[in-house]
């Protein structure tokens, strides 16, 4: 199957999950290559339950309708997969052959931004700008924004975070209000409000993992995700069963 090889096509195949039809977006996901499959943070989908349905919204706007596959439970975020509609049509993303090493830089594809998490109210211009993520011009644009909404303007701000892997793992990380979760790899990159599942590529576009907790500080850009090696094998063994 033909994969991403490079960044526009890497957030083309990036979805914002809503847990309700119409909803807000809260969470990340992403299409694969092979399998075609969508993945996701399992452990959002833990409360919407297995043969659920979510909607994928895409970085066009689209708003689809998406069957839950299942979820992996080898861990606390399994991942989540979901049948991807037969309209997606883009190239998916490939798994990595080989885990990163310590250094490695990566990039995180996000179904968000600080931006679009100012105009979906999760936060406020000022707090954003108080905490340093976006400059006083942008503020002030989008407190122009906010009192003469647009539609569709919230949907229109995937985004993407560089930084590299801190701590290859395997990191055992306490995640509220989780508990301790065993498996993790480190990242040094700071990213935005609904980045869990959010597919982590290395230069080459093979995904490396997903974010499973992302900082949203530029201060402390300390966020996490699971690495590919722990989920690549069940993940096949799980698709072939399902043919």
């Amino acid at each position: 199957a033909e994969s991403a090889d490079n960044l526009d096509e890497v957030l083309a195949a990036t979805f914002g999950i809503a847990a309700r039809p119409g909803g807000r977006v809260d969470f990340t996901g992403f299409m694969l290559a092979e399998p075609r499959v969508v993945v996701t943070d399992g452990w959002n989908l833990e409360r919407i339950g297995h043969n659920g349905r979510v909607e994928v919204v895409t970085q066009t706007g689209a708003r689809l309708s998406c069957a839950v596959l299942g979820r992996l439970d080898n861990n606390t975020f399994g991942p989540g997969l979901l049948v991807p509609p037969a309209t997606l049509m883009m190239a998916g993303l490939r798994l990595a052959d080989q885990p990163a090493t310590a250094g490695t830089a990566v990039h995180a594809a996000v179904a968000s931004s600080v931006r679009r998490a100012v105009l979906e109210g999760v936060m406020s211009p000022a707090a954003a700008l108080a905490q340093g993520l976006i400059d006083a011009d942008t503020a002030d644009q989008l407190q122009r924004q906010l009192k003469a909404p647009r539609p569709g303007d919230e949907w229109r701000h995937f985004s993407l975070a560089s930084g590299q892997v801190s701590r290859p793992g395997p990191v055992r990380v306490r995640i509220q209000p989780i508990g301790f979760v065993d498996d993790l790899a480190g990242l040094r990159l700071a990213s935005a409000p609904g980045c869990s599942g959010a597919p982590v590529v290395d230069a080459g576009f093979a995904v490396q993992g997903f974010i499973v907790a992302g900082s949203v500080d530029p201060g402390r850009p300390d966020s996490y995700m699971l690495p590919t090696a722990v989920w690549a094998a069940p993940l096949r063994q799980f698709m072939r069963r399902q043919r």
